[in-house]
Order: C-alpha cells, then sequence, then structure tokens
C-alpha cells in the first residue's frame, strides 16, 4: 500500500453508528467487564426477581 492510498483510507469518515449498534456494543463491553457475574446463574435470579417485582407493581396499577 503507498503512502497515498494509506492516508485515503485512515481519512475516510466512517459512517455513524446506530443506536441500536451502539447498545450491542455497549452490552458487550458492560458483559466483558465483569464476566462472572453476567453469566452466573445469579443473574438470572435477579432478572427473575426484578420481574416479579415489575409483574406485580403492574398488576397494582391494573386493579386501580
Amino acid at each position: 500500500m503507498t503512502e497515498n492510498e494509506h492516508n485515503t483510507s485512515r481519512n475516510r469518515k466512517r459512517k455513524p453508528l446506530t443506536l441500536h449498534e451502539k447498545w450491542r456494543i455497549d452490552g458487550e463491553l458492560i458483559r466483558k467487564s465483569d464476566p462472572e457475574y453476567y453469566d452466573s446463574e445469579q443473574s438470572k435470579k435477579d432478572f427473575k426477581a426484578n420481574l416479579e417485582k415489575i409483574q406485580k407493581i403492574l398488576q397494582k396499577n391494573k386493579e386501580q
């Protein structure tokens, strides 16, 4: 690759990331930062507990 070709490819503007792409990249970085938490059974239990809390809140709101 000649110097001119190298400069052209380096200076080429990239298209901006979509919001979905940013979220995906952020999620990957978060998972990599603490893999033990995100890959453990505890995170599944936390998810289920939070889901149950949300369902209870929604049920209370429907009753009101």
